[in-house]
């Protein structure tokens, strides 16, 4: 069982433990574990869009000099 599992493990757990119901707590804990490497994931698409975006400009201003 590796890390993320062991998290998404205890966190199910947690919410359990506070009065969610067990199909509450796993898609609470699916968002808790899994939305930070989503959002770096984004992140990332986002800035090699923008590099790409300037290639593109770079290669249009040398080709229509």
């Amino acid at each position: 069982m590796g890390d993320q599992d062991r998290s998404l493990t205890a966190l199910i757990t947690a919410f359990i433990s506070q009065g969610h119901s067990t199909e509450s707590a796993k898609q609470m804990a699916i968002a808790a574990i899994f939305q930070p490497d989503l959002n770096f994931k984004n992140a990332e698409i986002s800035r090699l869009l923008q590099q790409l975006k300037q290639e593109h400009i770079k290669a249009d201003q040398i080709t229509s000099s």
